[in-house]
């Protein structure tokens, strides 16, 4: 009977749709996806035969001054702004965000694009309606600065689309000086695009000294972050760093996953990586859903490095039913959730049952520590029974020509879903499901089970 069933369930696998397009394996399952522009004539990417400068009237809101006329502190280098609202962080009267800004005084800033982020939340419960989400990381050749924005049409963060990081990426930015989830911030008042501004920039200035995977973790022990467990921190430079697994996502945008051998981090970039490249990164520390990255504005190879590898000796236990329980509330709240964060640092094994669960005739490889008989069922019954799925590819969102070049699928899923395999992961992400926590792994290529 059971061979029938399995029979019966194949045959449904094996008539998924071929033509349906295949779906990343390190897709957000929060709700801060990113407006982007598909304007190019505004941008900074744009190619046009105008060569002036062209000024765009921003659509942030203008606050009015406390204290009457606006004192315009005139033009300043990133790193005298930065220093202005250090002097002056005392006068902020921070919430309990630790957001406050000073609209009585606008200071202009010239520089690069480098980066950008939504950390999507501007909730008045917790103060996060003082300024804006869409940071926008400008950079001279004195130091990097976040200016603050909407996310909405004719805004700095929209404007920079998918453009920011590109040398043509410069603009004259106007905004009053802000403290935001602690970090210094200009709140943008008005911006100009100009791809032949006059500016440099020198990235040696934006950090102090290198971190390592340890050190870096540890730092996001004294983030802020908000209600959601979005945030930014400190820009640092990684040495001697291999690049051990990649997703691309888009020509702007790769995530990719490093490692020193015994323990790993996420990166977010404009350009790929090269797999068991070995890299200097020089990035500043992001967290979205309380999972830590860095999100890399100069990735150079590292000449003199050595790749490291990961073993099987490098992995410790992780079981099923203890990663379930690694998770973060589901409500919007002002907790810290340390443990969650620290535990994407770790390189991790078990013995598992690998199943397959089903939605919309796409097929999504899970798995836990013990047998369940069931098979083809639901994301939900997956997740009410405590399994865990894989992201790689070939394993979610997989189709029946995806299923049949996963190198599981028969001897441990199709024909023997009682027989136990050992697995290699790192976390990927976690998400609700049912209420209930969803979580996702990435298999370590280089211990994964092969193809004969």
């Amino acid at each position: 009977m059971r061979k029938q069933i399995f029979a019966l369930t194949l045959l449904s696998l094996l008539l998924f749709s071929c033509n349906t397009n295949k779906g990343t394996s390190d897709k957000s399952s929060s709700n801060s996806s990113e407006n982007t522009s598909s304007e190019t004539t505004n941008s900074s990417g744009s190619t046009t035969s105008n060569n002036s400068s062209e000024s765009s009237n921003s659509s942030e809101e203008e606050q009015s001054s406390e204290g009457g006329s606006i004192i315009d502190l005139g033009e300043m280098s990133i790193k005298d702004a930065k220093d202005y609202i250090e002097e002056h962080r005392d006068e902020f009267d921070l919430n309990e965000s630790y957001i406050g800004v000073d609209y009585n005084h606008t200071i202009t800033i010239k520089g690069f694009a480098l980066a950008k982020n939504n950390l999507v939340k501007s909730t008045k419960k917790y103060g996060l309606n003082v300024s804006y989400p869409g940071k926008t990381m400008m950079g001279d050749n004195t130091n990097y600065i976040a200016c603050a924005s909407p996310t909405t049409q004719g805004s700095l963060y929209y404007k920079v689309s998918d453009y920011a990081g590109l040398d043509s990426s410069r603009y004259t930015v106007t905004g009053y000086p802000s403290i935001y989830l602690g970090q210094p911030e200009l709140m943008v008042t008005s911006f100009t695009f100009n791809e032949h501004l006059d500016v440099t920039k020198d990235i040696s200035t934006y950090y102090s000294g290198n971190k390592n995977i340890d050190e870096f973790y540890g730092l996001f022990n004294d983030l802020k972050y908000n209600c959601a467990g979005h945030g930014y921190g400190t820009m640092m430079r990684m040495e001697n760093v291999t690049c051990y697994y990649y997703v691309s996502e888009g020509s702007a945008k790769c995530v990719s996953y490093f490692t020193d051998g015994s323990k790993q981090f996420k990166v977010i970039s404009r350009h790929k990586p090269s797999l068991n490249g070995v890299y200097n990164l020089v990035g500043y520390m992001t967290i979205d859903n309380y999972a830590p990255a860095l999100t890399v504005i100069d990735m150079s190879v590292d000449n003199d490095g050595t790749v490291s590898s990961i073993s099987e000796e490098s992995c410790e236990t992780l079981t099923s039913t203890n990663l379930v329980n690694i998770k973060y509330d589901q409500d919007d709240n002002n907790k810290r959730f340390d443990t969650f964060t620290q535990a994407f640092k770790g390189l991790y094994k078990a013995s598992i049952y690998m199943n397959l669960a089903a939605k919309d005739n796409k097929g999504y490889v899970c798995y836990k520590d013990t047998y369940y008989s069931g098979y083809g069922f639901s994301q939900e019954v997956a997740v009410n029974q405590g399994m865990v799925f894989i992201a790689n590819d070939n394993f979610w969102n997989a189709d029946s020509d995806d299923l049949s070049y996963n190198p599981y699928f028969e001897e441990y899923i199709n024909n023997n879903p009682n027989k136990e395999v050992t697995i290699y992961f790192t976390l990927q992400q976690m998400a609700y499901k049912s209420e209930k926590p969803l979580w996702k792994v990435n298999l370590i290529p280089s211990l994964m089970l092969k193809n004969s």
